[in-house]
């Protein structure tokens, strides 16, 4: 919350935040269902039957979330072009995915890759122009791309934008 309403940041949340908040909804989806469990035995059998049935649904229903979020962890281009479109106003997922595709660039020099490379390393720096990485990633692949003056014109800006670093300047 501190980074969306308080402190813009181009970045992504990390798994690892969300395992408190996902460890205590898991406690409270159990507190409820032994509530839940409570009140069954109370009732008649109709209504338990109903109650289990519900509850199996439910679990049901998680376990083919969780299978079909399990199947893009295939690798990074993979997770990152499934999480892209939610995350479309994020500088840093932009630039994730754009990692991924010149690691594919590299691997086969296909050519066509080289735009959307560009244009997501572009996007990123275009959401946030606080996107350090992407400025040095997209200024030095432009060299490897064949557009050295492009380069030399994005680590300019980083120079200027980023007076403290010295990697645009190297």
């Amino acid at each position: 919350p501190f980074l969306h309403l308080v402190a813009a940041m181009p970045d992504t949340m990390a798994d690892r935040f969300a395992f408190g908040p996902s460890l205590g909804l898991a406690i409270c989806l159990l507190a409820i269902v032994v509530w839940v469990s409570e009140l069954v035995v109370k009732y008649p059998i109709p209504a338990r039957k109903f109650t289990y049935r519900a509850l199996a649904g439910f679990a049901l229903f998680l376990f083919v979330c969780t299978w079909q979020r399990n199947q893009v962890w295939k690798n990074n281009l993979t997770l990152f072009s499934a999480d892209l479109p939610k995350l479309e106003n994020c500088a840093k997922a932009h630039e994730f995915y754009a990692d991924a595709i010149f690691e594919q660039y590299r691997i086969t020099g296909d050519k066509k890759l080289v735009s959307e490379v560009i244009e997501h390393y572009q996007r990123s720096i275009e959401i946030s122009e606080l996107s350090y990485y992407s400025h040095l990633k997209l200024g030095s692949n432009y060299a490897d791309f064949g557009f050295p003056e492009k380069g030399i014109e994005l680590l300019s800006s980083a120079v200027r934008l980023f007076p403290e670093k010295s990697d645009p300047n190297f």
